[in-house]
């Protein structure tokens, strides 16, 4: 058993977390084999610095479609030992993630979230956009986010 809380204490998790934020405006993810989210995003007074994953927590379906793609993506690390790349239905948004494996067996996911692929077309950017409006969030967060 996994003490989640303590991993995401350690220092090479938190400096990569912060790596991650600054540089990227990424989020770090951990995630049982339950789909709790076991990272600090969802605590009492976190904030985070995506402003795209911040326009999806606000918008009308963002934080459900979220947590969709985790179900989904916990179906798919416990069919993968490997890292793998996975692109919500909803936003359009990649997320890259690797199991976390104990022993042999597979015990959580981590993942990073939310990004565009360095190969997207402008058309595949459009497309992002326009999901994440479908999602609620707003044209100014989306324009922010995205550009």
């Amino acid at each position: 058993m996994i003490n989640w809380p303590e991993m995401s204490e350690l220092h090479v998790v938190s400096k990569l977390e912060s790596i991650l934020q600054r540089w990227f405006n990424l989020e770090l993810f951990f995630a049982d084999m339950n789909g709790k989210i076991v990272s600090k995003q969802f605590q009492k007074g976190y904030i985070t610095n995506s402003p795209i994953f911040k326009s999806i927590l606000e918008a009308s379906h963002g934080y459900d479609s979220f947590m969709q793609d985790i179900d989904k993506i916990l179906e798919l690390g416990k069919k993968s030992k490997d890292t793998f790349s996975y692109i919500s239905d909803h936003s359009g948004l990649n997320f890259c993630c690797s199991p976390v494996e104990i022993e042999g067996e597979v015990v959580g996911i981590t993942f990073v979230y939310p990004f565009i692929s360095d190969g997207a077309s402008s058309k595949d950017i459009d497309k992002v956009k326009n999901q994440l409006l479908e999602l609620g969030c707003s044209q100014a967060d989306v324009n922010n986010a995205v550009e």
